[in-house]
C-alpha cells in the first residue's frame, strides 16, 4: 500500500467499529433490501461501511464490513451466524473492551471471555488484519449449550 498503511487501517477500524453496533451507533434502513441496515463511518480519505441484515424469525445475520481509501475499497471483512438474544448483551460488552482497547483479533473479541455463567471464545487463524479467519461462538455454561456464532473472513484488497 503506497498511501495508507497497514497500522492506519486497522486503527481506523478499531475506532469506526467502537461508534457502531456495539455501542448503539446510528444505523440507517436500506431501501430496497429488506432486513438491511447500514452504518458509516468517515475521517478524511478512509471511509467505512458496515452492512447488516437479520432474519428475525431464526436469528441467523449476516454483514460486510468494508474500508475505502479514496474511494477505492482497500480491506474487507464478512461475518454470518446467529445469536439468541440473551447473548447480545455479553457480545457487545466484549466487541466494546477488544475495539476499545486497540486491539484486532479478527475483527471480534478475546480467546476467552467469561461473564454472568456464559462463555465467549474465538478462534482466529491468518496473519492478522491483512487475512484472517474465525469462529466466535458464546455458550451457557449451566446448560451446556451454544448461545450462538459467527463465523468470519477478511483481508486487504490492496
Amino acid at each position: 500500500m503506497t498511501e495508507v498503511n497497514l497500522p492506519t487501517l486497522q486503527a481506523f477500524f478499531l475506532k469506526a467499529m467502537l461508534s457502531g453496533w456495539v455501542n448503539n451507533g446510528q444505523y440507517k434502513v436500506i431501501p430496497n433490501l429488506p432486513g438491511h441496515k447500514l452504518f458509516e463511518y468517515r475521517e478524511c480519505d478512509l471511509f467505512l461501511t458496515d452492512i447488516y441484515c437479520t432474519n428475525n424469525a431464526t436469528h441467523q445475520s449476516a454483514g460486510t464490513t468494508t474500508i475505502y481509501h479514496k474511494n477505492q475499497p482497500v480491506w474487507i471483512m464478512q461475518y454470518h451466524g446467529y445469536y439468541e438474544k440473551r447473548a447480545i448483551r455479553l457480545l457487545k460488552e466484549i466487541l466494546s473492551k477488544t475495539y476499545g482497547g486497540d486491539e484486532f483479533i479478527g475483527g471480534r473479541g478475546p480467546a476467552v471471555f467469561s461473564m454472568d455463567g456464559l462463555t465467549y471464545t474465538n478462534v482466529v487463524q491468518g496473519s492478522g488484519f491483512s487475512e484472517f479467519s474465525g469462529r466466535e461462538q458464546i455458550v451457557d455454561n449451566q446448560a451446556s449449550i451454544s448461545l450462538g456464532f459467527h463465523e468470519y473472513f477478511g483481508k486487504l484488497l490492496t
